[in-house]
């Protein structure tokens, strides 16, 4: 697996990790690339993210139809404070962001946030 990973320098693999019964059994990265190298993750990070928060909801941390525990959401008068943690999950939390694929999406208006993510100097990380 692997091998296979690394077997298509197209691909572009900076990092494969494979894990069985809670172990590192094989692991292999980019050079320049290490374990502790933070990477992008995009959609799979919200997998990862998803998994983490149904193992906290079935410790009792959280409840899934509870307000995201999001400080910054909390002010008053802050709309935001009515999301839900399931909202954020299903991604339907109801905040717009501005994508090519949307129907009203005007190419010469503003930078869409989709592709500002993706190629916008911003720290992906925090």
């Amino acid at each position: 697996a692997v091998e296979a990973a690394f077997g298509v320098p197209e691909a572009y693999t900076a990092a494969f990790v494979v894990t069985h019964k809670g172990r590192i059994v094989a692991e292999r990265y980019m050079n320049g690339i290490g374990p502790t190298t933070p990477l992008e993750s995009w959609s799979m990070g919200k997998s990862v993210v998803a998994t983490m928060m149904g193992v906290l909801i079935k410790q009792g941390v959280y409840k899934l139809d509870q307000q995201a525990p999001i400080p910054e959401w909390q002010g008053a008068g802050d709309g935001r404070q009515q999301i839900k943690i399931s909202d954020i999950l299903q991604m339907s939390s109801g905040l717009r962001i501005k994508a090519p694929d949307d129907p009203d999406f005007d190419p010469n208006g503003t930078y869409p946030d989709h592709t500002y993510y993706y190629t916008g100097r911003i720290n992906a990380f925090n």
